[in-house]
């Protein structure tokens, strides 16, 4: 069972005024209507959607009692499970949908228990006042990014830290934030946490039957921060035929590079987490030996971005490993600039990985923060 809360960025306009209790009714109409035309639901998933509080519940309930004859059999197949719509209901409205931020709860086989995701999930854009005439193309699927968030962290931190609901908003970004748990995205077997596993195939997989996601290496892409820049270096090049673009900010890497390791953790944690500590700087667990093995085997195709802080203490790892990239052959772009291990730098740079990635044109639907008089 994956469970999903849904809060949809949605307006509905009339040429007459509508009072709150009617706006609240047609949001819940418009959401079962996206919900299905866009296959939300596939295969064995079955979606449980927490959509809407008793106060919503009881405003619907009020608007039937004043509108018999109105909008009543919508609701009711809405609750047997068949959304349906009738436009001609309420003639005059013009109707456009924005973007979703996806709460997601799902039973991961990869980790024997439940994982909590983020998803950014475009939708329509409502056009500006003077273009509502101008036909709105609807995009099939969406170009992905995986975003992994650093240590102590969890899948909120990038809304929470960033601009980057707007930003990928504006280009047509779908965007994934797992919950990583401490656990650096690689595989624990004795655990059974099957984490790089659960990134580089399950996750993918998963959100794929969820969401309209393009599943081409081309569009899919990897990033993250500190503990996840890690992961997005790891879990790209160990699934170089997923991710075709991979990016890390102030990637840290006790493998490659014990300096990188914090005060808590010593040679225990770091077993539990990478195994053997003699072996893993000759296993997938070494991002230096991933770049060698991938390149010995012509599998160098993939794009990378890094970035780090000039006051960030991991500055050395991110330069040594975007030179070991290029000298195997990698395209890479690398940047510095001013900034330790902090939200505003990534903040910064989340930005230039957004605009790295082969992405739309800026598209500004209306909202909130454009309400398209400038």
């Amino acid at each position: 069972m994956t469970h999903l809360k849904i809060a949809f960025s949605t307006k509905s306009f009339t040429e007459e005024s509508l009072n709150l209790q009617w706006l609240i009714y047609l949001t819940r109409v418009q959401i079962c209507q996206y919900i299905m035309t866009q296959k939300f639901l596939s295969g064995r998933f079955l979606a449980c959607f927490r959509l809407f509080d008793d106060q919503v519940k009881q405003a619907h309930r009020r608007r039937c009692d004043r509108y018999p004859n109105r909008g009543k059999k919508t609701f009711r197949n809405a609750e047997k499970g068949r959304y349906e719509h009738h436009p001609q209901q309420h003639p005059g409205r013009i109707e456009r949908k924005k973007m979703a931020f996806i709460q997601v709860n799902m039973m991961s086989e990869s980790l024997l228990r439940t994982i909590n995701i983020n998803a950014i999930i475009p939708a329509d854009k409502i056009p500006m006042p003077d273009q509502k005439d101008q036909k709105v193309e609807k995009v099939k699927t969406f170009k992905t990014l995986y975003l992994l968030h650093g240590i102590f962290g969890s899948q909120v931190d990038w809304i929470n830290g960033t601009n980057l609901q707007r930003w990928a908003e504006e280009k047509n970004l779908a965007v994934i934030m797992p919950a990583g748990e401490n656990r650096f995205y690689v595989d624990q077997p004795k655990t059974h946490d099957y984490y790089g596993r659960f990134i580089g195939e399950e996750l993918i997989r998963v959100t794929r039957d969820l969401f309209p996601l393009s599943d081409k290496k081309e569009d899919t892409f990897i990033c993250g921060l500190s503990m996840g820049g890690y992961g997005a270096l790891r879990n790209g090049l160990k699934y170089c035929d997923t991710f075709g673009y991979v990016a890390a900010l102030s990637a840290a890497s006790m493998i490659d590079d014990p300096s990188n390791a914090i005060s808590f953790m010593g040679d225990g944690y770091l077993e539990a987490i990478f195994g053997d500590l003699k072996k893993a700087k000759k296993s997938d667990v070494s991002i230096d030996w991933l770049i060698k093995e991938n390149a010995k085997k012509k599998q160098n195709d993939q794009k990378f971005y890094l970035a780090c802080g000039e006051s960030d203490r991991l500055l050395s790892f991110s330069e040594k490993t975007s030179a070991l990239l290029k000298k195997n052959g990698y395209d890479v772009v690398y940047e510095s600039g001013s900034g330790a291990h902090e939200w505003d730098f990534w903040n910064r740079y989340i930005k230039h990985v957004i605009d790295w990635l082969p992405l739309d044109e800026p598209e500004g639907g209306l909202n909130s923060g454009n309400t398209g008089d400038r």
